[in-house]
């Protein structure tokens, strides 16, 4: 049989009293003349058989000398009694120190069981005690050294919960139990519950009451009444503030209309997505006090297409879209009772660089390549003027090389051989611009070498400069500029235009007009460099040759 008592007559044990019984870290009993202070004692008492059985000693199981916690919430001791067959055997649970962990007694079956709850980083010691039934104790002690003190906190559980976490009530006058459980602290701390608002459909009964659980001794119960159909919110409250919240519902709400938005509610059947970058959408369920606020997401078609950022199995309202490649998707929003809800994704086809500038007597600038957002296989090529310029393809990786032949402008043209669910093929346009001659400047800038694995500690300086500045033309003209390739500089245009190189390549920095004819023209270099511009590799050795292109680029390389 096992009693439960509470003993409320534990005397405070001066300072150097609590020293004397102190063991470095060791599980070995002692014996003092009074018990040290701390929790309850739990006392495990068998039946009486004739004249008291005193202990003769006191261990934890598995001779435990020693408890570390790295963040977890809490660890137990069992306490062992010899002999088994002893009759007085009160355990007593004490922490030297509550302020780095505390100490909780409780038993299962006729096991004694100390819950030991980390409060704070240091090292404390835990004692077990139980009478020699001479007016001595002998004493158990484990040494608890606190590293990382978990992360407070209260979480809401229990039976009735569905998978969402919510709790629902069938109809008005019934009633559900719910409990609280604190996380880690002090497992006794109260629990103080509140409705969201006091027109909502639920009340407490025993509101604030700590009722431990049998299976949890820091749980708090409450029993919630509906009270009408609808929706609210039960909060639970630590003593430290830590909260959680749960939905509670009464009857049932149905969703007469479920809407996909973007976060200002503007309607969203049909979205354009840049490739690699992203867009949040929501799903808008009426009436807003529905019982069904869970939504699940779906990819209907274009997995290859694009991405969603929360899990479409359990479901959300909020959603993150993010394209990833060329072409089209629908996604679906479906509401727990069905209703549902589509939006249809493109993602632009883009080409790379969008226009270009080809300079006949120059043999480096007479040809150059681009390239479309999609697959090889998935683009045909057209010009508008053979005559002033021509293309061809590699069909392995679809680079696309231009060629100047005379001075004008034409139009480089891409389109997708499919077509979406409206019958529409994706196209992109490409500015050809031949020049006989060119009349501007020239900025070499330089970027660091980009390494495979990781860089030396010590990595050849880069070359000056990094970043160059152009002549300011004069802003009342209407001059505005144009890089023509962001991927290898940027444009800062203030005070003063600034140019900054990002990797190696060439770009046209152009101050246009205001009827965009041609002001000025920069020729912006970024050369091809190696690590170093010699070296010495030995018979038999490997050995890697870093340059300023990066590992995804390498591929437009040619080696001889």
């Amino acid at each position: 049989m096992t009693i439960l008592k509470r003993n409320l007559t534990l005397a405070a044990v001066s300072v150097a009293m609590l020293m004397a019984f102190v063991f470095a870290g060791c599980s070995t009993a002692f014996m003092s003349s009074i018990p040290l202070p701390g929790e309850n004692p739990i006392v495990v008492q068998p039946p009486a058989m004739g004249r008291d059985k005193p202990a003769t000693g006191i261990r934890y199981m598995g001779d435990t000398s020693i408890l570390v916690f790295n963040g977890q919430d809490s660890e137990t001791l069992i306490a062992v009694v010899s002999p088994t067959d002893a009759t007085l055997r009160t355990v007593y649970w004490a922490s030297s120190n509550p302020s780095v962990a505390t100490v909780r007694g409780a038993t299962e079956g006729t096991v004694p069981i100390g819950t030991v709850v980390p409060t704070g980083l240091g090292e404390a010691k835990v004692y077990a005690q139980v009478s020699d039934g001479k007016g001595g104790y002998y004493t158990a002690t484990c040494l608890i050294s606190v590293l990382q003190v978990p992360e407070m906190g209260i979480v809401i559980e229990g039976a009735e919960l569905d998978q969402y976490r919510r709790l629902a009530i069938p109809a008005r006058g019934m009633e559900k139990y719910i409990s609280a459980r604190v996380l880690s602290g002090d497992m006794r701390s109260p629990v103080t519950w509140s409705i969201s608002d006091d027109a909502d459909p639920a009340v407490l009964l025993n509101n604030g009451l700590w009722n431990p659980l049998p299976t949890s001794a820091n749980a708090a119960d409450v029993m919630v009444t509906g009270r009408r159909e609808g929706t609210a919110y039960l909060t639970a409250t630590s003593a430290d503030g830590k909260t959680d919240t749960i939905v509670v519902t009464v009857g049932v709400i149905a969703v007469d209309k479920i809407e996909i938005t973007k976060p200002n509610d503007d309607l969203a059947t049909n979205l354009s997505i840049a490739r690699g970058t992203s867009m949040p959408i929501k799903a808008k369920l009426t009436p807003a006090g529905t019982t069904y606020t869970v939504v699940k997401w779906e990819i209907v078609n274009g997995v290859d297409i694009v991405d969603l950022s929360t899990d479409t199995t359990s479901g959300s309202e909020l959603l993150t879209i993010t394209a990833k490649a060329t072409g089209t998707a629908l996604i679906r929003a479906t509401s727990e009772d069905g209703k549902t809800a589509t939006c249809a994704i493109r993602v632009p086809l883009t080409l790379t660089p969008p226009g270009m500038t080809l300079i006949l007597d120059m043999n480096s600038l007479k040809k150059r390549t681009l390239t479309a957002s999609a697959a090889p296989g998935d683009v045909s090529w057209s010009i508008g003027d053979t005559g002033i310029a021509t293309y061809t393809v590699d069909p392995q990786t679809g680079v696309v090389e231009v060629t100047g032949v005379t001075a004008g402008q034409t139009t480089l043209t891409a389109t997708t051989i499919w077509a979406d669910s409206d019958g529409q093929h994706l196209t992109a346009e490409c500015l050809v611009t031949v020049l006989g001659t060119f009349t501007g400047k020239t900025l070499t800038l330089n970027v660091p070498i980009t390494y495979t694995g990781a860089a030396p500690s010590t990595p050849p300086p880069t070359p000056l400069p990094t970043v160059g500045e152009l002549n300011l033309v004069n802003p009342t003209l209407g001059i505005h500029w144009e890089n023509e390739n962001t991927d290898v500089a940027d444009l800062s245009v203030s005070t003063k235009v600034t140019v900054t190189a990002k990797a190696t390549g060439q770009t046209f920095v152009m101050a246009l007009n205001a009827n965009d004819t041609l002001n000025e023209m920069y020729l912006v270099i970024v050369p091809l460099r190696f690590e170093y511009a010699s070296r010495t590799i030995a018979k038999g050795v490997t050995e890697l040759l870093n340059t300023t292109v990066d590992d995804v680029n390498t591929d437009k390389l040619d080696w001889t």
